[in-house]
């Protein structure tokens, strides 16, 4: 036997299952972020003994995490103003970090330690 989808109590369903994907739809729209994507992070030190470099972060809905290969672990989030703060952990090292983010660039400070020096400086970010 056929369902007449023409009925009411279908067409109800139909709408409903539209609407909340619409809805569904926009929740995760408005959930990003201005500063959403893709960044580069150079970290700089005026300390000879600690390690400077690049790391490659990404953003999603605020939150801050990594994109690259090397086994570390970052937390962080990116307020709606552009303030962001960072830990990074990985190798016997940690690290903190805080600072701006305006458009497609950002610094900051960050400080941090090893089993055999604690270090701090500076990073400039630039979104890729």
């Amino acid at each position: 036997m056929r369902r007449n989808t023409n009925k009411p109590e279908y067409r109800f369903i139909a709408g409903a299952l539209v609407a909340t994907a619409v809805v569904g739809a926009a929740a995760s729209v408005k959930a990003s972020t201005a500063y959403d994507g893709r960044w580069n992070v150079a970290i700089n030190s005026r300390d000879a003994d600690c390690r400077t470099g690049a790391i490659p972060l990404k953003i999603e809905n605020g939150r801050v995490g990594y994109s690259g290969y090397v086994p570390v672990s970052v937390s962080g989030s990116v307020r709606g103003n552009g303030a962001v703060t960072v830990s990074v952990t990985g190798g016997g090292r940690s690290a903190n970090a805080s600072g701006q983010l305006s458009g497609d660039s950002g610094s900051g400070t960050w400080s941090g330690s090893s089993a055999s020096a604690a270090c701090s400086g500076t990073w400039t970010a630039s979104r890729s």
